[in-house]
């Protein structure tokens, strides 16, 4: 049941960080190529370590043209070739580096547009943290070899709920700051389903300036991941010692008493940027008529121009409602895994599951009607 849930969880929040074809790499050729394309570029170090995270979880390489793409949706795309550097937003803006002629302008704004797209991408955002605590984590994380996702996961728990002592150089993380106290699951049964209550396992994480520490507080046992010694900037999740493997049930555990307050949290802040944005665009349309009336009354001028403000967002906002089901159900066929007695526990007993049952092909749906004893 573990191995399913936690298959579920990774590709539900996989599927709201956007489907791209996957890369055909060996992973250390993949680890090669992040440290030899991010490494040396002057980019903040958070941007860096969320490139680096991006490329290894949906990176697409394409070996005839030497080029690492990476796609955000509806976004835009990020090609990184040896030398250069491509950031197209929309349609219509485009954004360049080229490592053998940059300038403190061209850094200055590729920072800015790259840390506006992660804060549209679920778990990557920076939450308006304090900056040395994104430092810190991005530095410590990065040279553990930990799989994708997971880095991905824990860096979002420990900079969103995360405290830092900046003295002491760590970041601690307790489940029982989180105001859950239990989760629940439904479970079917002869005589119709029912809802079986797990109170949480109180966990406990510790991030220092070599080491992560899982801590299973209730029966004293402890997991750990140092820094890999390979000599480079960010360490992909390849190998698997035995701490590394203790380490990696510790956060499925991690995932699963957390991901639906998690999940719910993610909802609220994406709905607020969006309304964000959304007036920031309008305020800036607003302005921009302004300014050109004003610069129309200037020049004397008493017939409408034909001319328009380049006003209006440049992309679509990355998000809708429901549309992550279908990816969630793409990435489950996948795997066969849509009709797994255990997937299906899991998925009747979240409140979307209405919605889902829907999105579900005929076969799926009988399997589900008979599982459920009527039809939704």
């Amino acid at each position: 049941m573990r191995a399913f849930r936690f298959l579920l969880i990774t590709g539900f929040f996989v599927s709201l960080m956007l489907p791209t074809q996957g890369y055909s790499m060996d992973i250390m050729d993949m680890e090669a190529l992040i440290n030899e394309r991010f490494a040396d570029l002057p980019l903040t170090p958070d941007n860096r370590h969320r490139l680096a995270a991006w490329s290894e979880l949906k990176g697409d390489f394409s070996s005839a043209s030497d080029r690492l793409t990476l796609h955000f949706g509806k976004i835009g795309k990020l090609e990184v070739y040896p030398n250069n550097f491509l950031l197209r937003i929309g349609h219509r803006r485009i954004y360049h580096l080229d490592r053998r002629s940059m300038n403190d302008r061209d850094i200055l704004i590729m920072n800015e547009t790259l840390a506006d797209v992660f804060e549209q991408i679920s778990l990557l955002a920076n939450h308006n943290a304090d900056p040395e605590l994104v430092y810190f984590v991005d530095e410590q994380l990065a040279r553990k070899n930990i799989e994708p996702f997971a880095k991905v996961y824990l860096r979002h728990i420990l900079i969103r709920f995360g405290r830092f002592d900046p003295i002491r150089r760590i970041v601690q993380f307790k489940t029982d700051w989180l105001p859950i106290n239990s989760f629940e699951y439904e479970v079917p049964g002869e005589n119709g389903s029912h809802f079986v209550r797990r109170p949480i396992d109180p966990l406990y994480i510790k991030l220092d300036e070599s080491t992560v520490r899982g801590y299973y507080l209730r029966s004293g046992g402890t997991v750990y991941v140092e820094d890999v010694e390979r000599n480079v900037f960010y360490a992909t999740g390849h190998g698997y010692s035995p701490n590394v493997s203790a380490f990696k049930i510790f956060l499925q555990k991690l995932f699963t008493q957390t991901t639906t307050y998690v999940v719910r949290e993610e909802e609220q802040r994406i709905v607020e940027y969006q309304r964000h944005q959304h007036h920031a665009q309008r305020h800036e349309r607003q302005r921009t008529s302004s300014e050109t009336s004003r610069n129309m009354f200037s020049r004397g001028s008493t017939r409408a121009h034909h001319s328009r403000s380049g006003a209006g967002p440049s992309y679509k906002p990355l998000y809708s409602q429901n549309e992550w089901m279908g990816k969630m159900l793409g990435l489950l066929r996948l795997q066969d895994a849509v009709t797994d007695p255990d997937v299906a526990e899991f998925l009747v007993s979240q409140s979307f599951f209405s919605e889902l049952y829907k999105q579900l092909n005929d076969r799926e749906q009988d399997y589900y009607d008979q599982l459920q004893g009527s039809t939704w």
